[in-house]
């Protein structure tokens, strides 16, 4: 009698150390899932290649657009390319009349104001993408290169947050308002 009781309890202390050891597995399984911070895991590196993809994708397009294209500006974007990271660049033919007038204090805040505020871009911005826009000359020779990253849009996002705050505040309403 005694050596069944002894048996059922080894039976017994057997399935909790198997429940446990399977709860602990489980544990460690979903740790394993989570992002390793300075590291990327399976569905970032997934993401960010679904990203790449699409990116070749547009950018065979819009060549193909470029190419067709017939009427010429001052300002024609002439190219694109894919490159690491992942990233989009969007080359740009600056002509004489412009040319002299191109400067990074008059682009960059247009640029970044346009790339951050358009949902498909900004999206992409915390898997790592960034956008490089480049502007040559008519010899082909670079006159400017503007990369637009998360950490401009987060900037750019902040400092409007902050004009935003300065609006609403009451010293900066007229006296009509504060009645």
């Amino acid at each position: 009698m005694k050596h069944k009781h002894l048996t059922g309890l080894a039976v017994l202390f057997c399935i909790i150390f198997a429940l446990f050891w399977a709860w602990q597995q489980r544990v460690e399984k979903e740790a394993e899932q989570a992002p390793v911070l300075g590291g990327m895991d399976d569905g970032f590196t997934a993401v960010r290649r679904e990203v790449g993809k699409n990116f070749e994708k547009a950018s065979a397009e819009l060549n193909e657009r470029i190419a067709a294209k017939k009427e010429k500006g001052d300002l024609e974007l002439t190219g694109t390319e894919v490159g690491d990271g992942p990233s989009m660049t969007y080359i740009y033919t600056v002509k004489k009349p412009l040319e002299n007038t191109i400067s990074e204090e008059k682009i960059f805040p247009l640029v970044a104001d346009k790339v951050c505020s358009i949902p498909e871009m900004r999206d992409y911005m915390p898997y790592g993408v960034y956008y490089t826009y480049v502007y040559c000359n008519e010899e082909n020779k670079e006159l400017l290169r503007i990369r637009v990253d998360e950490s401009v849009c987060i900037k750019k996002e902040q400092a409007d947050s902050q004009k935003n705050i300065a609006n609403d505040s009451p010293e900066t309403k007229p006296e009509a308002d504060k009645k």
